[in-house]
């Protein structure tokens, strides 16, 4: 049965159809209470008694749902610190937290419940520029009490210094190859983007950056970049003069 443009359910008005397939019809809708628009998969009345295919139908439902907020359990954390990362499967989230009497490690927790688990030994803090996984899933980059950068493996295993790294190198990412960083090095104008091969040392001058006009920059500066190196953003500090106070003069 085919919804008429118009046809309201519930509080939803369908808008368009989008499409068919053996699960039902999808529409475009929109939701008139918190005036945005949806998806609706409406289910032939045929399958409104077959239980395997309900059961798939609300596995598809739960995935869905960008957008929406969901409540992941705190479990024994105490603390967290700033930012988040998302693995590439988008099921499972990296963060920085703290339990109590405990010092700071990164932890893993799935989106689609459960508590989350420490990866990392304490004392074990996110990169200074974030946190990053590599394609594959299996490192985690981080840094020491001592502050040096390492590849930790995701499920346990000595962690391996990030070798050949020079003063001023910020990493900011990897490569999509999965074998090479791309670093910056934004003390610099122009700020200087490299690919870079932690196994040799190698590294490959991808992008220099300059702000239009330069005048007043800073050291302090960002970078991010996309794994293929072909899109960025970047933000600089600029300081054009200083207003001082001087009292006393005669």
């Amino acid at each position: 049965m085919t919804l008429p443009v118009g046809t309201k359910v519930g509080r939803y008005e369908i808008r368009s159809k989008i499409g068919e397939g053996g699960m039902g019809e999808v529409y475009r809708a929109r939701d008139e209470k918190l005036n945005r628009g949806v998806a609706i998969k409406v289910l032939p009345a045929s399958l409104s008694q077959d239980q395997d295919r309900l059961r798939r139908f609300e596995q598809e439902a739960q995935a869905a749902g960008a957008g929406e907020p969901r409540t992941l359990e705190r479990g024994p954390i105490e603390q967290y610190n700033y930012g988040v990362c998302w693995f590439p499967d988008g099921k499972r989230v990296v963060f920085q937290g703290r339990e109590p009497g405990h010092d700071w490690r990164c932890y893993i927790q799935s989106v689609e419940g459960g508590p989350p688990r420490p990866i990392k030994p304490e004392g074990t803090t996110r990169s200074s520029t974030g946190i990053f996984i590599s394609p594959d899933s299996r490192l985690l980059i981080a840094s020491n009490a001592q502050h040096k950068d390492s590849f930790y493996p995701i499920e346990g295993g000595t962690p391996q210094p990030i070798r050949h790294l020079e003063s001023g190198d910020k990493i900011i990412g990897w490569s999509s190859d999965g074998r090479s960083l791309n670093l910056a090095r934004t003390q610099e104008m122009p700020i200087r983007v490299y690919r870079f091969d932690p196994a040799t040392g190698r590294r490959e001058l991808l992008k220099e950056i300059l702000p239009a006009d330069p005048a007043g920059t800073s050291s302090r500066n960002s970078i991010f970049m996309t794994p293929d190196g072909k899109g960025h953003e970047y933000s600089v500090r600029r300081v054009l003069s200083n207003l001082y106070l001087v009292e006393g003069l005669k």
